[in-house]
């Protein structure tokens, strides 16, 4: 198994050994239909017997298979070795000498070390990665892990962890873990006083197993015990609303191994809802799998004159260096489309924002995308290579550029210093910026968070602002029961407004654990939605004053009217 993943990485290499693999890979496949046969009865020659004829085929795969690892380690025993790994040998061998602390000066160490740093420095985004590394990125693209499914923070040294939300459907909100909970014990082990990190590795485990969490929440006198199964607890990648005016909103927040089929699902039961336009979020998105972003864009494209996307790698003119792929001729209704965009959207990302721009089929609106324009492929080492190393290990390397429909590549050029010397990404058609506060003032409503008058003042006044989310508040602090005393009595520098904002985020909080589902946005605090929104009431012939939950966005509609 470990060779025939090796086969499938070198045969793509137009090399002596990528012939070798590709002719011993077709020999393998060629041995797999014959075992059908044989198992079948329908290809045994007169006289033979099936039995030794799959032995003798097995004994002359084995053969093979051993040749082609002892030509990769014949082929790296070859290389010939420059002056330059004389100069390392020497630098492991002072550093084995004098490095202050011995600990960390062990051969495997430094090697591991040093081939770390040999594929960082490549590029940001080539890298080794060891067994750990391995199973993390594994989890992020399948959108699952094992554990409990909570989000969690540690507020501060000495304070106990805190449940910052629950994954709505996982085993800890099932167990009745909300929001706003302290966990003050996890299995019996007190958790002020332990790392962030130390605390996780606790609380995960194997699927079927329990952990023990002792947890505080306003208004008990004591804590109490809750016991947990661990199970494997999906993340969603998609979140979606339908909006007033049948605008609809699909945030994605990464390309993952899912997220294809949740975005496709997420669309259909918003044009299952009469949708007449849509707003696609890719904000903060650090991009992902290629495929995912080619097949969301096929959805709403049928030209198939230019290329969806084009990849191209060292060996141009070949075809494994370059790869253009094109759309299908079937696409859903043509309604108008709104994609998000900001400086932290990246790679699948820029696929997607850049090809539904080329094509003319969305505006963008946001500020000019990061500019990754590379793609990266996952190169499983050897299995003595995963044995030296404890476990799967891989490269995660550079080995080709995308280019846009027409043509362009958005990658981003830096120096070996870091500094942009030609400069990428993709350029909104409306650029918005954030909203943005001043870093004291952020800091200021997350202290405040939690403090116990705001606690207390959502819980006492819950009837009378329940429903300001929802429908909105129009930014009018007067909506809310003496505020203004809120904001004395808490001794703050913060504003009456951003009383407010706090108090409106215990409100969001509190309706989503009622609820049992996240709300995919928030119209009124967010500009660039705001703006989008506009934009496509503009092509619907709607105007922003006949729903509520605009009302913020009225003057704004007189500003873009200007």
């Amino acid at each position: 198994g470990e060779v025939r993943d090796v086969l499938r990485t070198l045969k793509r290499e137009p090399t002596p050994e990528g012939r070798r693999a590709a002719a011993l890979d077709r020999i393998q496949k060629l041995s797999r239909q014959l075992d059908r046969g044989l198992e079948s009865g329908e290809v045994v020659l007169e006289g033979a017997d099936p039995a030794q004829l799959l032995k003798l085929k097995e004994a002359r795969i084995r053969e093979l298979e051993d040749k082609l690892e002892r030509g990769q380690k014949t082929a790296s025993a070859l290389v010939p070795r420059s002056a330059m790994d004389g100069v390392l040998e020497e630098i492991i061998l002072q550093i084995q000498k004098s490095y202050v602390d011995e600990e960390k000066t062990g051969r495997d160490k430094l090697i591991l070390n040093a081939i770390r740093g040999t594929v960082r420095g490549l590029d940001e985004f080539s890298s080794f990665m060891d067994a750990d590394d391995t199973r993390s990125f594994n989890e992020s693209m399948a959108g699952e892990y094992e554990g409990i499914g909570a989000q969690l923070n540690k507020p501060g040294e000495g304070l106990p962890l805190e449940i910052v939300r629950p994954i709505y459907g996982g085993p800890a909100y099932k167990a009745g873990i909300l929001t706003g909970d302290r966990v003050v014990e996890v299995d019996g082990t007190r958790t002020e006083d332990v790392s962030l990190d130390d605390i996780v590795k606790k609380i995960k485990g194997q699927p079927g197993s329990t952990v023990a969490l002792k947890i505080f929440r306003r208004g008990w006198t004591e804590p109490r015990t809750f016991t947990i199964e661990r199970q494997k607890v999906e993340l969603p990648s998609t979140y979606w609303e339908l909006l007033p005016g049948k605008i609809g909103y699909l945030h994605l927040t990464q390309f993952g191994n899912k997220s294809t089929d949740e975005f496709l699902g997420a669309l259909d039961e918003l044009e299952k809802q009469d949708m007449e336009a849509l707003v696609i979020d890719l904000r903060n998105n650090p991009g992902g799998l290629l495929d995912a972003a080619v097949k969301i864009v096929d959805e709403f494209i049928s030209d198939d004159t230019l290329p969806i996307v084009t990849q191209k790698g060292r060996r141009k003119g070949r075809d494994d260096g370059e790869v253009a792929t094109h759309a299908r001729p079937d696409a859903r209704p043509n309604y108008p489309i709104a994609v998000l965009i900001n400086q932290r959207s990246a790679s699948a990302s820029e696929i997607v924002s850049g090809a539904l721009k080329d094509f003319g089929r969305a505006i963008l609106v946001g500020k000019k995308t990061y500019g990754k324009g590379s793609v990266q492929r996952l190169i499983p080492l050897s299995s003595e290579s995963k044995k030296a190393l404890g476990g799967d290990a891989q490269l995660r390397l550079t080995v080709q550029y995308y280019f846009l429909p027409q043509g362009r590549c958005i990658h981003t050029i830096r120096d070996e210093n870091g500094v942009v010397v030609e400069e990428g990404g993709v350029l909104p058609d409306i650029e918005v910026a954030e909203e943005k506060i001043p870093t004291w003032r952020f800091e200021e409503r997350e202290r405040l968070r939690g403090q116990s008058a705001i606690l207390d003042y959502v819980e006492t006044n819950w009837e009378a602002i329940k429903d300001l989310f929802v429908d909105g508040d129009g930014r009018d602090s007067g909506r809310y029961p003496r505020l203004a005393e809120l904001k004395e009595a808490l001794d703050s520098s913060a504003s009456v407004d951003d009383v407010r904002s706090v108090v409106r985020y215990h409100v969001r909080r509190r309706l989503e654990d009622q609820r049992g589902k996240e709300f995919a946005c928030d119209v009124q605090e967010d500009v660039q939605l705001g703006r989008a929104i506009l934009e496509l009431l503009k092509k619907l012939g709607g105007r922003p004053e006949d729903y509520p939950r605009y009302a913020s966005l009225v003057p704004k509609a007189a500003e873009v009217a200007k």
